[in-house]
């Protein structure tokens, strides 16, 4: 049937129609193809387009050539299994097989061959680079293509290889080495963490950084070192830890963020110092400095590896002492501090001992600032290392001119003691002698009277003269038999005494070291025991025990009970009560067993009398 003119109307705008759709379509086509182009050609990935069936590349973009550094004519029709390391043939067409089986209908993602090793692509000029390679197959016009997207991970790979380093030195190292990702959980820890937080490494990881909290510092700390964090800076300071079993420790820590391909951080890595020993230490020595700060006697320090072997620390004490300024002490030689009168031969003694490295104390005249004199006990001693070298040199001084004026005052009473008041008491017993061998007997009791205070004030003097010179002397030790001294000064006695019962008796061994007057406090034991024996045969038991580290002599009597006077004067507890020569006596025992390094003790004996101990190192 012919067509009519309405039919052939239709069928010329539907053909007009479907030519605007096909228009339309191509330029969309070419829309997309253009925009696929420019994605590819601005990729920054390098991308290869390859027959899947045969391996030949078929296309590439301008980041290929940067990549591998061959041209896109150069590739064309290139198999891609030649852009991969020669030697390694069979295991990239593994590759490239199970790529193209696993991509179809998706995608798949290598960095990693089958038997473990890296992807790598060979350059042109031969360098190997690692890749990680993102596959698609696809189909068209009849044929099976696959793409791959060729990443270049040096960087990452290095950062992998840095990090597996970073690891094994971690591992053998004896410092806490951790790491956490951005919300401060643990990824990984190194077996000395272990050991500073009592946390084994599969409890540490996953967990929260924040376990190891103490409380001892505040949120305020924590968000500072958080923001130092996550501007980029690494955060450098001091943390108080807790431990697993509770115990607090101290750590110097230093945490550094770690930035990831994209510019975020990833990872934050953390190189913890215990410091807890080192803080005690600092502690402990602060409060030695306080304390040498605080000290009531002048210390100093030099160091003779230093020319003249200078001051490098005084304390406030030497200041006091001296009167001039730390900084005018420190730089400068102690003997800043000598003078006109110095005794030349005690700066000898210490030259010497310091040339020797030995410790010497000596008394000498020191000058201060403003030029006054004073007496300086001071003491040196060397401060060696653990390989015995002399480091530094230590001194202890003290200002003792008060005391030195002091013993001059008992060398004046000793010498008045000595010889005047002595003097005179011998011309007055000699005198009531004479008054004796001429008076009337009616007058006799006058005389001895005379005779026997004189005698009594005599013995005073002498008692007052022996403690005057002990006084005056350092103690000096010997060691002796006690028993064989006892006995010695015991037959003395009873010579004097003839009607007194004195018997001695010893157990153990009686070696001691006493100080060389402790013959005058046996002495002055036994003597006082019998002088104020009220009976008529004056009994006074002497026993000497050997000890495991002393030697006790014990003195027992029957005569009447000592006062409470007395007592005191015995025990050391108060000699400024003193009202007798008894007194006197007894105060001299005391001052002889400590000047021994000993001790008295008292106690009343039974039924009557009084029992004293006398303890001998």
């Amino acid at each position: 049937m012919p067509t009519t003119k309405t039919e052939f109307a239709w069928q010329l705008r539907n053909l007009a129609r479907q030519r605007r759709q096909s228009q339309q379509l191509a330029k969309r086509e070419r829309q997309v193809r253009s925009k696929y182009q420019n994605l590819v050609n601005t990729a920054p990935d390098a991308i290869i387009v390859a027959d899947a069936d045969t391996g030949k590349i078929i296309e590439t973009n301008p980041a290929t050539e940067a990549l591998v550094g061959y041209t896109r004519d150069e590739l064309q029709g290139r198999d891609i299994l030649t852009l991969h390391p020669e030697d390694e043939g069979e295991k990239y067409q593994q590759l490239f097989t199970s790529h193209v089986f696993e991509a179809e209908g998706g995608s798949a993602t290598r960095s990693h061959l089958s038997d473990g090793s890296r992807i790598h692509v060979t350059t042109k000029d031969g360098t190997k680079i690692p890749v990680e390679i993102n596959a698609r197959v696809t189909e068209f016009e009849d044929q099976t293509l696959i793409t791959g997207i060729f990443r270049d991970i040096s960087n990452r790979v290095e950062r992998i290889e840095n990090l597996e380093s970073f690891k094994e030195a971690a591992e053998t190292t004896d410092v806490a080495i951790f790491w956490t990702d951005r919300d401060g959980v643990i990824q990984y820890a190194n077996p000395a963490f272990e050991d500073q937080t009592g946390y084994a490494v599969e409890e540490a990881v996953g967990q929260k950084l924040s376990t190891l909290k103490s409380g001892s510092q505040s949120n305020a700390f924590y968000d500072d070192m958080w923001e130092t964090l996550m501007d980029g800076e690494t955060w450098q300071g001091e943390i108080v830890n807790e431990r697993k079993n509770g115990d607090r420790y101290a750590v110097e820590q230093r945490v550094s963020p770690i930035v990831g391909e994209n510019g975020h951080i990833e990872r934050f890595v953390s190189v913890a110092v215990d410091v807890t020993d080192r803080k005690r230490r600092e502690n402990k020595l602060h409060r030695r400095s306080r304390a040498l700060e605080s000290a009531p006697v002048g210390i100093l320090i030099t160091d003779p590896d230093q020319d003249d072997n200078p001051l490098i620390y005084v304390n406030d004490a030497v200041e006091d002492i001296t009167g001039h300024s730390r900084e005018e002490l420190v730089g400068e030689n102690a003997r800043i501090l000598q003078g006109e009168n110095t005794d030349p031969e005690k700066v000898a003694e210490f030259r010497n001992a310091v040339e020797n490295g030995e410790s010497v104390s000596l008394e000498l005249r020191n000058y201060r600032k403003d030029g006054t004199e004073f007496w300086n006990k001071m003491a040196i001693a060397p401060v060696r290392d653990d390989d015995g070298t002399v480091m530094n040199w230590v001194g202890f001084q003290q200002d003792v001119t008060e005391r030195k004026q002091r013993m001059t005052q008992l060398n004046v009473m000793n010498r008045l003691l000595r010889h005047n008041m002595r003097n005179d008491l011998n011309v007055i017993q000699g005198r009531a002698k004479l008054l004796a061998d001429n008076l009337p007997a009616k007058n006799q009791d006058s005389v001895e009277a005379i005779v026997k205070n004189s005698e009594e004030l005599a013995d005073l003097a002498e008692k007052g003269r022996v403690i005057t010179t002990l006084l005056q002397d350092r103690p000096k030790r010997e060691e002796i038999d006690v028993e064989t001294r006892v006995r010695t000064v015991a037959s003395d006695i009873q010579g004097d005494h003839p009607a007194a019962d004195i018997t001695v008796e010893a157990q153990g061994n009686t070696v001691a070291t006493p100080s060389t007057e402790i013959d005058k406090a046996i002495r002055e034991l036994i003597e006082n025991a019998i002088i104020h024996n009220d009976q008529e045969t004056p009994t006074v038991a002497v026993e000497i025990t050997g000890q495991d580290e002393s030697v006790e002599v014990e003195v027992r009597d029957t005569g009447p009970t000592i006062s409470d006077a007395d007592r005191g004067s015995l025990l050391g507890e108060d000699p400024s009560q003193l009202q007798h020569g008894s007194g006197l006596g007894l105060w001299l025992i005391n001052i002889a067993a400590t000047r021994s390094g000993g001790s008295v003790s008292y106690e009343e004996n039974s039924p009557r009398g009084n029992r004293i101990q006398l303890r001998l190192p």
